[in-house]
């Protein structure tokens, strides 16, 4: 599938991807923005699979903190949601998932990788919200998924206005 006749996209004057609609949207703004991610990436999400961390860590420097906030308000658990699905794509995927999981080990045994329940929080939640440092924040419908990252429509608008950054930050 030739992603580009499938994806809307628009940037800003300094060539900034700042939103996107259709399959690939997630890719392209993981592209564009876990690069400049120096310190932190928190992402809120439902979903959180290792094909979609995958995607992703090829982007982000060795040093750099990945927080994620998952779950579904009504999940009992999203820990044992996110153990079920990981042991599920090592059971079925044909991608050679063992060195992403090594390495997602690694990140937590370091102390950059950490994920919270969204049942911590003391408000329904469901949008998805991806924070590059204190910088960049993009949100919009994509899960932390390699389906809702490649194949999925979905879409995303970025923002790198301080004051629209820090309110999600705070949030």
């Amino acid at each position: 599938m030739n992603l580009n006749q499938h994806l809307l996209r628009g940037y800003n004057e300094h060539g900034q991807l700042i939103y996107g609609a259709g399959a690939g949207t997630g890719y392209e703004f993981i592209r564009s923005y876990f690069p400049i991610a120096r310190a932190t990436v928190r992402i809120a999400t439902a979903y959180f699979t290792l094909r979609g961390y995958k995607l992703g860590r090829e982007f982000m420097t060795d040093a750099t903190q990945l927080r994620i906030l998952v779950g579904k308000s009504e999940e009992a658990s999203a820990y044992e949601a996110v153990v079920d699905e990981i042991l599920a794509e090592l059971g079925q995927c044909t991608d050679d998932l063992l060195p992403t999981m090594l390495e997602l080990i690694a990140r937590i045994k370091s102390g950059r990788f950490f994920i919270r329940e969204v049942r911590s929080m003391q408000v329904p939640f469901h949008c998805k919200i991806y924070l590059m440092d204190e910088h960049t924040a993009w949100h919009g419908s994509c899960n932390y998924t390699y389906r809702s990252l490649v194949i999925s429509a979905e879409q995303a608008s970025a923002s790198h206005e301080p004051a629209q950054v820090a309110a999600f930050v705070r949030w």
